[in-house]
């Protein structure tokens, strides 16, 4: 496996053809080799576990994720798009979303509209002042001659790591869905934001017609939306890590990730809400983040509680976390009910089976304003691995009672 992750293919050779490995052996996730080579981008090897060693292109891992939906989000893929103009001040262009000006990092052209531009984050978390996403317009990176041949050069990869899987496992493997949302890899494409992957899929799958390429690039986009609005997202992590009941307000996560509700604490109001632990065999992180907590479409280690933008509580490891951790005298067990109140004139947070926890690094309301370019709290769950919590009770309101 170690040498499907580092991409040796000669290794990999050696080890089936030598030492009799099984190519299709699968790990831990339930992934296998040929799955592993994709998230690394290793071009050669995915052609050679595909082609020589007869790799089984069709085989999905205990999430219910194929080959394609694994290039579709890996990190190899999306970190071009990301970075390629992070570093860059796009002066005198200004985000038609957030209105953050001048936009800093990756900029977003609207291909449809003149002079309509959105800034990484409001791209990511498909935010915009019209219905450019459900009318299926579509975004390109504004990146520098630089960044594009990166960008260009990825897209090569992509291509030519599709062709391979399908030649293989036929276009079938274009709609094959997970078990987490129903998603195919073209969903998983335009969560991660890389929708000209996207696109290149439903183009193999609709065989060049562009109405019905419009169509279901569309029809997509309205799925993501529907999941960034529902009363809990996924907001850090892959789709792939989670799984939601919406009707019962249930989560259970697979992997580290983030899920946040559609509730909202604004400023001057005392929030609060309630949960039930179902399960916790690791370290769950429940708490509140601004609104400068950034979407992340991608694995992410970083969830509430571990920046400077949220605040969580920890009562498998007894910690508070705010950019650092502290202590936290309470102990969590299966079936317990973690209730978690945001006081925010007082910038503290309050659980009831303590008194009132302060965040270790104190930050002032206006410093926090500031940062925000909305300002309000929202109410987040991060878990590790096999944590599941069922969303009780949640509460917004300006009412002068104190949590009991």
């Amino acid at each position: 496996m170690w040498a499907a992750v580092c991409g040796h293919t000669a290794t990999v050779v050696a080890l089936v053809n030598v030492c009799r490995a099984k190519v299709n052996a699968v790990d831990e996730n339930g992934e296998t080799a040929l799955m592993l080579a994709v998230q690394g981008g290793h071009e050669d090897a995915v052609s050679c576990l595909a082609t020589e060693l007869q790799s089984d292109t069709i085989a999905s891992n205990f999430a219910g994720t194929s080959c394609l939906h694994a290039m579709a989000v890996s990190s190899w893929a999306a970190a071009v798009a990301v970075t390629a103009s992070e570093d860059q001040v796009h002066h005198d262009i200004g985000c038609d979303s957030c209105e953050m000006c001048p936009i800093r990092g990756p900029r977003w052209k609207c291909k449809a509209c003149p002079n309509y531009y959105l800034c990484h984050t409001c791209h990511a978390q498909f935010l915009d002042t019209g219905d450019h996403y459900t009318a299926g317009h579509v975004f390109e990176n504004a990146a520098s001659a630089a960044a594009a041949a990166a960008v260009a050069a990825v897209a090569a990869k992509l291509s030519t790591m599709t062709a391979v899987l399908l030649e293989h496992g036929g276009l079938d493997l274009l709609l094959r869905t997970d078990s987490a949302f129903g998603w195919i890899p073209i969903h998983y494409a335009l969560y991660a934001g890389n929708e000209s992957l996207a696109r290149s899929l439903v183009e193999r799958l609709c065989r060049g017609s562009s109405i019905e390429v419009s169509e279901r690039l569309g029809y997509a986009k309205q799925d993501i939306l529907r999941h960034v609005g529902a009363p809990l997202s996924l907001f850090r992590g892959l789709p792939s890590a989670i799984k939601v009941w919406q009707d019962d307000a249930v989560v259970a996560f697979r992997s580290f990730c983030s899920v946040r509700s559609n509730f909202c604490c604004p400023p001057g109001a005392r929030g609060y809400y309630e949960l039930v632990i179902i399960e916790m065999d690791m370290f769950p992180q429940y708490g509140f983040t601004s609104a400068a907590f950034n979407r992340v479409p991608a694995v992410s280690g970083n969830g509430v509680g571990d920046d400077t933008e949220s605040w969580a509580v920890d009562g498998a490891r007894k910690c508070k976390l705010h950019d650092g951790t502290a202590a936290y005298e309470c102990k969590w067990k299966v079936g317990d009910v973690v209730g978690l109140a945001w006081m925010w004139r007082r910038c503290r947070c309050s659980s009831p089976s303590t008194a009132a926890l302060r965040h270790p690094m104190a930050v002032s309301l206006n410093s926090l304003q500031t940062q925000c370019s909305t300002a309000f709290l929202l109410p987040f769950l991060a878990p590790v691995a096999r944590c599941a919590a069922t969303w009780a009770r949640h509460l917004s309101s300006t009412r002068r009672r104190r949590p009991t």
